[in-house]
């Protein structure tokens, strides 16, 4: 008999007791809605950038062929043969005053090629040392 009155019960005040569930979840929705704030803080980066600055890479150097100020340098994957495959480029920077570098990339998982050469906009300033007789 106990099993029989507690169906009985059961089914007798489900529909209220679905009305208080139905209460309690809107309590909960509107908690969370109060809890959520936007907050300035760097170390709540998404996911995405996160594994975007895992996948990235960077190279640095120093162009030694004379001082190389404004020199554009482009960054190429290697193709299988073993040439730098120019139609693809990887990432681009420029040269300082110095010749300095840094160029920063997505990885590829292979070789990459560095090419130094004349600014775009032809300032680029090679100091060659030209003794003329």
């Amino acid at each position: 008999m106990p099993v029989d009155y507690y169906r009985y019960d059961f089914k007798s005040n489900f529909k209220r007791g679905s009305n208080e569930n139905y209460k309690l979840n809107f309590i909960y929705i509107l908690l969370l809605f109060f809890n959520c704030q936007n907050v300035e803080d760097s170390s709540g980066n998404s996911l995405l950038l996160l594994l975007n600055r895992i996948n990235r890479a960077s190279v640095s150097g120093t162009a030694a062929k004379g001082a190389m100020r404004n020199s554009l340098v482009t960054v190429y994957p290697v193709s299988n043969s073993g040439y730098c495959d120019t139609s693809k480029v990887l990432g681009t920077s420029y040269t300082d005053s110095s010749g300095n570098y840094s160029v920063e990339f997505s990885k590829t998982g292979g070789l990459v090629c560095v090419k130094v050469g004349p600014h775009p906009d032809l300032v680029s300033l090679l100091r060659i040392i030209l003794i003329l007789l």
